[in-house]
């Protein structure tokens, strides 16, 4: 499983290892990031406030299973809702 959510609102499911990287914006502001899956469809995530704690537990748990680092692409602009 990717991620828990204390409200049981889960939507999606994936194993860690079939990430093939993350997209966020350089602003300081965005709330947003985008997970890239192999084979699947991207998962868009909006967390006010824990976007870094994501990005570091996802980059550690990536690490961990598959002995890589996480690629992780950045954007210029503030949000990523035209993706």
């Amino acid at each position: 499983m990717l991620l828990k959510n204390k409200c049981r609102d889960l939507r999606r499911k994936s194993a860690i290892n079939s990430i093939i990287g993350l997209t966020m914006s350089y602003h300081h502001e965005s709330s947003e990031m985008i997970i890239h899956i192999g084979k699947e469809s991207d998962i868009r995530i909006l967390s006010p406030g824990h976007r870094k704690q994501i990005m570091d537990s996802l980059k550690m748990f990536y690490l961990t299973k598959t002995r890589q680092n996480l690629p992780i692409y950045a954007v210029r602009q503030k949000s990523l809702a035209a993706y």
